[in-house]
């Protein structure tokens, strides 16, 4: 009977982390398909038949994936598949010709330059995906912003420590794994492989979420540091996009910290 206590606790406790995951991210679309319907039916449309992505900035056929300004924020932008893609938990982005949807996001920051008139700083960008049950979506998206100073402080203070394997971080109050990549490794690897194969048995792609932040080691090596959380696990929610920043203060100076 305790055994069996102690089941349904623990099931009653993941449900409720759920349930909290969910409304942190916001309210469900009414249509968890819009993002999908945009991207298929008018921006890949539209630059087929008229060589012009609207209403995105950028589609690109050959690499598979479209530029979209969202809505939330001056400076946010998102990456999305023009191929059916659910999100984290689908299995295509594990294939070994998948695109490499990371690097093309990661270059496609300097939109956010753009929008936030000056150049930013590497550290001053992040790169971020949901867990499947901290989204509105039910299409695959990636997205791009300025990362909110208080992670970027956390980061930089933590990068001596950081390396190339896998260490546990608190970030904003919840519980990430990180570790380093190099400016090769984003070019050759699929993060999404390297985050798959560090699951433990039983694990799925589903409950994590991603982020990747633009970093400098301590011997100045540019590169960046690829955040891994697991909802549920040390008070983290499942929302990466968290670790962003939609009004992007950090470019307006009103941070702590210098940004060179």
């Amino acid at each position: 009977m305790q055994s069996l206590a102690k089941a349904i606790g623990l099931a009653v406790a993941v449900a409720l982390v759920l349930v909290a995951a969910v409304r942190l991210a916001g309210p469900r679309s009414p249509d968890p398909d819009a993002l999908w319907k945009i991207v298929h039916n008018r921006c890949v449309a539209d630059q087929q038949s008229h060589g012009d992505p609207a209403p995105c900035v950028s589609v690109n056929l050959a690499e598979r994936w479209a530029l979209f300004k969202d809505d939330a924020g001056k400076t946010q932008f998102l990456l999305i598949p023009t191929d059916r893609v659910s999100g984290i938990e689908d299995p295509s982005i594990l294939a070994e010709q998948a695109p490499n949807y990371w690097e093309a996001a990661w270059a496609a920051h300097r939109f956010v330059d753009q929008r936030a008139a000056r150049s930013l700083t590497s550290d001053q960008i992040a790169l971020a995906i949901n867990s499947q049950f901290a989204r509105s979506q039910d299409q695959l998206h990636i997205h791009i912003d300025c990362i909110r100073a208080e992670v970027r402080d956390a980061l930089r203070l933590a990068q001596p420590q950081i390396d190339a394997n896998w260490m546990r971080i608190k970030v904003s109050g919840q519980e990430y794994e990180v570790r380093w990549l190099s400016a090769d490794d984003l070019h050759s690897k699929n993060l999404f492989v390297l985050v798959s194969q560090h699951l433990q048995p039983g694990q799925t792609m589903g409950a994590e979420t991603m982020i990747l932040a633009g970093a400098v080691s301590p011997d100045g090596s540019r590169g960046f540091d690829l955040l891994v959380g697991r909802i549920g696990v040390g008070g983290n929610r499942g929302g990466g996009e968290a670790l962003e920043d939609h009004g992007c203060a950090i470019a307006k100076g009103a941070v702590n910290g210098s940004d060179h």
